[in-house]
């Protein structure tokens, strides 16, 4: 059985960080697996790619977000590309959805 997982990380690679690096190499390690489908959503902070894959099948969705207070991602809920990549993922069953951090906005994402 394949198995759907998404992450909802409070920033991912190329943010520079502990909890990036850690995401990394976890779907790094879990994308061995083909038993499994992983996707990733993450502000897009610093502007980068908004999609690619990586490793083995991992789907890096990148949304618009902007910081107010540094270090602290919220999404660009004025932005039609967000709700376009955000609605866009209720097309797939999720098994699995991982928050990485409790005090990201992104995390109240992962309970929508």
């Amino acid at each position: 059985m394949t198995i759907n997982l998404i992450i909802f990380p409070g920033y991912y690679i190329p943010h520079i960080g502990g909890l990036e690096t850690h995401v990394d190499e976890f779907v790094k390690y879990l994308s061995k697996d083909e038993d499994f489908n992983i996707y990733i959503f993450a502000p897009n902070i610093p502007k980068y790619k908004e999609f690619e894959i990586r490793y083995n099948n991992v789907k890096v969705f990148r949304y618009p977000a902007f910081e107010v207070i540094p270090n602290y991602p919220l999404p660009n809920i004025f932005s039609i590309k967000f709700w376009r990549m955000f609605l866009g993922l209720y097309g797939i069953n999720f098994h699995v959805v991982m928050t990485r951090t409790r005090f990201f906005s992104n995390t109240l994402l992962g309970l929508l």
